[in-house]
């Protein structure tokens, strides 16, 4: 059981100077001991990645629980330092805390692998709907996480339906960089959000506007749909669908 500081100090008897020398063993214990969970985290980190990159899960898992183990061999080198009586009575709150940094490493870790897996899911499927190559795909999902962490979306998925939509309706130009397919998949996503428009039909308007010249590229659409939402107000409601429906009979 561990003891408050008070009691503690009532417990022990022995001369200060030995006192002062265990602690500071501890205290240099601590700090090698901390090193080496640092250290020993990130080697897991790496094995468990690299185990996901292969697909093999069993060994991912493996290797948390080994980053556990070397995390409580870790706390067992402190509680060796201290010595004597005052190792006692330090070992069991020592054990509780490393225990709980353990547990709380063992499920950050498995945390990102499930972010990470679910993410190459949505990046698979991004690539199936755009019947893209595996590089393609791949370049793709760095746009969707690029888009996430910046909170263009709420999550990756919404940052993947947003690119999804944008490359279907040929919005982006077909060499278009990772930039400019990221900058006109925000300004889908910004402009479907903001007004409460469908995704699908916003890109799908913006689409029609360049296949019939209404707007020389992508910008320009998004830019003259946003300021017929804007001025129309209540009446924009139906915006994206006249120009998805009669768009040859404006350029008319």
């Amino acid at each position: 059981m561990a003891l408050t500081v008070g009691e503690l100090l009532a417990t022990i008897t022995v001369d200060e100077s030995g006192v002062d020398a265990g602690l500071s063993r501890a205290e240099q214990a601590v700090r090698a001991s901390a090193t080496t969970i640092a250290s020993d985290a990130e080697r897991a980190g790496r094995q468990a990645g690299d185990a996901l990159g292969d697909g093999l899960a069993t060994t991912a898992a493996s290797a948390v629980r080994d980053a556990g183990g070397d995390m409580a061999d870790a706390g067992g080198d402190v509680g060796e330092a201290t010595g004597g009586s005052l190792r006692e009575r330090l070992s069991s709150s020592l054990k509780v805390g490393l225990a709980g940094i353990g547990v709380a490493a063992g499920a950050l870790l498995m945390t990102g692998f499930g972010q990470a897996l679910e993410q190459g899911q949505i990046t698979g499927r991004l690539g199936a709907q755009l019947g893209a190559t595996p590089a393609e795909a791949k370049k793709y999902g760095e746009i969707a996480g690029a888009m996430y962490a910046d909170a263009v979306t709420e999550d990756f998925q919404g940052a993947a339906d947003a690119i999804s939509a944008t490359m279907r309706a040929g919005i982006a130009p077909p060499d278009a960089t990772n930039a400019q397919i990221q900058s006109i998949a925000t300004k889908v996503s910004d402009l479907s959000s903001t007004f409460e428009l469908d995704l699908g039909q916003t890109a799908n308007a913006v689409g029609q506007m360049l296949k019939t010249g209404l707007a020389k590229n992508g910008t320009e659409a998004l830019d003259v749909l946003t300021k017929g939402l804007q001025n129309m107000g209540p009446r924009a409601d139906d915006i994206a669908d006249t120009f998805n429906e009669y768009s040859t009979i404006f350029r008319n």
